[in-house]
């Protein structure tokens, strides 16, 4: 068993069981990034950090961003990592795979400069 986003486009490639958590999904950032970034088109300017074929990756390629805009790697804790070094400028994941994320790669929530 496994979690995944469901979406219209994936509605009859599984058999869905759920909704277990609602999914919001945000886009953490660098300090300083919120004062540049208000909407998805902003972000084309800048390196922002997705999983491999996730939903994330999806949303963001629809919403028109480009291709050299998206940094693609094999996981959050990858772009977690990317982004304190300042290698991408921000990542996508849920508030819930966040704090995975932070736990699974030894990072304080408050002692990094990801928000």
């Amino acid at each position: 068993m496994f979690t995944t986003a469901r979406k219209p486009s994936r509605e009859n490639e599984f058999v869905w069981v759920g909704p277990i958590l609602p999914r919001t999904t945000w886009v953490f950032g660098r300090s300083g990034l919120e004062s540049s970034v208000h909407s998805v088109r902003d972000l084309a300017t800048h390196r922002v950090g997705v999983v491999r074929d996730e939903a994330a990756q999806q949303d963001l390629e629809a919403a028109g961003l480009p291709p050299s805009a998206v940094v693609v790697q094999p996981s959050n804790v990858d772009i977690l990592k990317m982004v304190s070094r300042s290698m991408v400028d921000a990542m996508v994941d849920t508030e819930v795979g966040m704090k995975w994320s932070l736990r699974t790669a030894a990072f304080a929530p408050d002692t990094t400069s990801v928000r």
